[in-house]
């Protein structure tokens, strides 16, 4: 699935910039990485945020995120934060992908059913389950087009 997100640039960094991007509706998020670039603020609309953070890869989505006025940058999100109480996402912090070097990422495993065990060995087993693991591969983009974006 190829994910679309559509991002404004930020004129500022800082608590009251944040805050202000929230009241309009939108994410505060930070772009880092690029070819010695610094870091770029920018904001991004939280439906289609929650809509890629929710799919099946998660966090592991590669994004094609859309600069108004910038172009398009392949990236994953790096790190997210949620409010406590509403749930609602607070900030972001992606990172854009050089594709063709190799990434390391966290994949999570999923355990359906449960193992055939004698009784003695059941209550050391049930605690040794793996819950993700890390690999490393060249990234690669979807060429089906299925939008995620939100206008």
């Amino acid at each position: 699935m190829e994910a679309i997100l559509e991002a404004q640039t930020r004129e500022s960094f800082g608590k009251n910039e944040a805050r202000r991007t929230r009241r309009e509706g939108k994410v505060p998020a930070v772009l880092y990485g690029g070819d010695g670039k610094g870091a770029t603020p920018i904001s991004v609309a939280p439906k289609a945020l929650l809509k890629i953070l929710h799919s099946e890869a998660g966090q592991n989505t590669l994004i094609a995120l859309k600069l108004a006025g910038a172009g398009d940058a392949r990236v994953l999100v790096k790190d997210f934060q949620l409010d406590p109480i509403t749930h609602a996402v607070l900030h972001a912090d992606f990172y854009r992908v050089a594709m063709d070097k190799l990434l390391q990422v966290t994949i999570p495993v999923v355990v359906h059913g449960e193992p055939k065990v004698s009784s003695s060995r059941a209550a050391s087993s049930s605690s040794s389950a793996a819950t993700s693991r890390s690999s490393a591969c060249r990234p690669t983009f979807p060429s089906t087009s299925t939008s995620t974006s939100a206008s």
